[in-house]
This record gives structure tokens, C-alpha cells and sequence, in this order.
């Protein structure tokens, strides 16, 4: 969304290229790694007790609504974009 909002592709092969340097880097002992990670997120949702949310409470703070609120304000950023774009074509065109 935000290379189509920039409309230049460079966030995709980022991540893409991150996505594949983590996935070849751990290939050989991938299953150890996904354990690690996995406690690391634990340990990141467990700190959040200092604000007096669990471990479930955090998770669906983190994995739920933090990512429906980025969601939310991209597409509504989009559709901004989509409607001054038209705008000014429109204006473009008289």
C-alpha cells in the first residue's frame, strides 16, 4: 500500500529481500529459530504488564488492533489520495 501510495516500487523488494536474508540465513536450523523468535515475542507481549494487560490482552492489542488501525488510516490515506488524484485532473482537463 504505501509503494502504491509513493507510486515507486521500493518497500516490496525490501521486505522481500529482509523476508529472504532472515529465511536463507536460519535455513539449517530453522525449527531452533522459530523457537527462539517465538519466545522472544512471548517475552515482548509478557512486558506489557507494566501497564496492567496480560499476555492475551497484549496480543490482541499488538496482533489485532495496532495492525487495524495502520490498515485503516492507509486505506484512508488511498482513498484521499484517489480523490484529490481525480480532483486534479479534473481541473487538469477544463
Amino acid at each position: 500500500m504505501i509503494d502504491f501510495m509513493i507510486k515507486k516500487p521500493i518497500c516490496s523488494p525490501i521486505w522481500t529481500a529482509i523476508c529472504l536474508v532472515v529465511f536463507f540465513m536460519n535455513m539449517g536450523d530453522f525449527s531452533t529459530w522459530c523457537e527462539w523468535l517465538f519466545d522472544k515475542s512471548a517475552d515482548f507481549l509478557n512486558s506489557f504488564h507494566f501497564i496492567r494487560l496480560d499476555y492475551f490482552a497484549a496480543s490482541v492489542l499488538i496482533c489485532v488492533i495496532v495492525p487495524l488501525i495502520i490498515y485503516g488510516l492507509l486505506i484512508w490515506a488511498l482513498i484521499a489520495r484517489k480523490k484529490k488524484d481525480k480532483v486534479l485532473n479534473v481541473n487538469n482537463n477544463d
